[in-house]
């Protein structure tokens, strides 16, 4: 015999023992990437919200200037438009005058025909 014993086979239950154990290895390395995983969801759902949280907020924004727009454009049509009433009204009043000269002009010239005189 040469000194060497052949390995002997593993005591009773040893064969359930090492599953168990290799079973719960795997277990422990299931629940890391379970946390890994979770973990994972958990930043990227916080990025979501961020992420959404600044559109949210830039949108607030470019309202808030749209808004702002409507107002001047609105400051800028009624100046626009009491500038046209202004001038409008000052045109007219200078029509009446001219209508006023002429009719003052018209008459005094029919007076003078009536008299007999020629119209100047």
């Amino acid at each position: 015999a040469g000194g060497e014993e052949p390995p002997s086979p593993p005591a009773d239950g040893q064969a359930e023992r090492d599953e168990l154990r290799e079973g719960s290895e795997l277990a422990k390395e299931f629940e890391l990437a379970w946390r890994r995983k979770t973990g994972l969801e958990e930043i990227r759902a916080r990025e979501k919200a961020s992420i959404d949280a600044l559109i949210d907020s830039q949108i607030a924004q470019i309202q808030a200037v749209k808004d702002q727009m409507d107002i001047d454009l609105a400051r800028s049509q009624a100046a626009t438009n009491e500038a046209l009433r202004q001038h409008t009204e000052a045109a007219l009043r200078a029509i009446d005058a001219k209508a006023d000269e002429a009719q003052r002009i018209g008459r005094a010239q029919f007076d003078a025909i009536l008299r007999g005189e020629s119209p100047a």
